[in-house]
């Protein structure tokens, strides 16, 4: 019987709201993937399972539905019931492997699994704001005090070696990744101008398999070669180019900043953030024939990150065109119109367009839009006051103190 006859992901155990599925596959090596934070249950679907289906390796994907962080005492029933395909059958070695809250899990239960090897893309170590507030509040939402007791990582928690992947010049997981090598049988492989999403140079380039196989062959210094692997990725990955392009940018290297953003969309042509990243670009390097052409031609476009459209407003508003930092405010709030920053940048490349008196009911109804919000920063509320004053517009100016008044009264 072949791989491919056999190799048929199976559901073995649900606990709550995580869930096992077995890939049978070749080799002395389990892998154990655990899931990222948007995935949710999709029948016999795992984190990472067109790789292992696609070479015919054996894997074992636990799943959350959800952000859930993998609670302890939920993972701990499951550990139990999946334990017959961890131990006594033909695996010599076990991979724990995920990124960001599941690279968390890999590490958190690496031991319990008893993994040998753990590969973690830019894991926390707790997401208790009591633990990691002053660093990171990306993920305190998901904090749940009664199931995630005891969430913290511990030394005792790791795999026998434990390898941790993150941007450097990313803090907030830079800070997680310090806190979690100081643990112990940790190493380190910075992967810079990566950032939080670094696990798409190795799963969007060819690469994850050569990747993964390095910590379980006979390497002697699997983490250089790794490194080498990381590097090569990046230079075929559009967002290592994109964010290069935001790099130079922001330190005033234009010209060089526009030919990273050429080099993002050569790579990825059909990625609309590519070309808004070189429209940015162009702009900053004063290329406005170039720019705003290419602007027209992806405003149409609905496929798009977060930011991005945001990053072309202020490349307009640095070049003294707020009628068009206006425009592209407006663009971005498509996808963002509840966001009190990005209104307030709206209403205030308005209010230098003159937008505030051409286009006035625009301006109100973003106002108001504005004023729903319940943002607790009393500064913020006052530089909105006095923006709204230099409009003209006294009655929602006060509304605006009124908000900064009650932040600065709350508990």
């Amino acid at each position: 019987m072949t791989i491919s006859q056999i190799s048929s992901p199976t559901i073995i155990a649900e606990v709550e709201d995580i869930r096992a599925i077995f890939l049978p596959g070749k080799g002395d090596t389990l892998y154990v993937t655990f899931s990222e934070m948007s995935t949710r249950f999709s029948a016999n679907r795992f984190w990472g399972d067109n790789l292992f289906l696609q070479h015919g390796l054996a894997a074992l994907g636990i799943v959350a539905n959800g952000p859930n962080w993998f609670p302890q005492n939920t993972m701990l029933r499951m550990l139990e019931a999946v334990s017959h395909k961890l131990h006594g059958g033909a695996h010599r070695r076990i991979v724990t492997y995920g990124f960001s809250m599941g690279a968390y899990a890999a590490l958190k239960y690496g031991s319990r699994l008893g993994a040998e090897v753990c590969v973690a893309f830019c894991p926390q170590i707790s997401i208790n704001p009591a633990e990691v507030s002053s660093f990171d509040k990306r993920f305190s939402s998901h904090f749940d005090a009664v199931r995630h007791q005891g969430m913290r990582i511990c030394a005792g928690d790791l795999a026998r070696n434990n390898y941790i992947i993150f941007d450097p010049h990313l803090r907030q997981d830079a800070s997680h990744a310090r806190q979690i090598s100081a643990l112990g049988n940790t190493t380190s492989i910075l992967s810079p101008l990566s950032g939080h999403h670094s696990i798409r140079m190795i799963s969007g380039t060819g690469i994850a398999l050569p990747f993964l196989q390095t910590f379980v062959g006979d390497e002697k210094r699997p983490a250089l070669v790794a490194r080498r692997i990381l590097r090569e990725g990046r230079r075929r990955w559009d967002g290592y180019w994109m964010m290069v392009a935001d790099h130079l940018a922001k330190r005033g290297l234009t010209r060089a900043s526009v030919s990273a953003s050429r080099k993002a969309a050569e790579i990825a042509p059909h990625n609309t953030d590519c070309w808004l990243t070189l429209a940015a670009s162009l702009l900053h390097a004063k290329e406005f024939e170039e720019a705003k052409a290419l602007v027209a031609r992806l405003e149409s476009h609905q496929k798009y990150s977060n930011n991005r459209w945001f990053n072309i407003a202020l490349a307009y508003r640095s070049a003294s065109m707020p009628s068009d930092a206006a425009h592209a405010f407006h663009l971005e709030l498509r996808r963002r119109p509840r966001d009190v920053k990005l209104l307030t940048h709206c209403l205030s490349s308005m209010l230098d367009a003159n937008l505030h008196q051409n286009n006035a009911e625009r301006f109100d109804a973003l106002t108001k839009q504005l004023l729903e919000n319940d943002l607790k920063e009393p500064n913020h509320w006052v530089a909105v006051s006095k923006l709204l004053r230099k409009a003209g517009r006294v009655q929602f100016s006060a509304q605006a103190l009124e908000k900064a008044a009650v932040a600065i009264d709350l508990p």
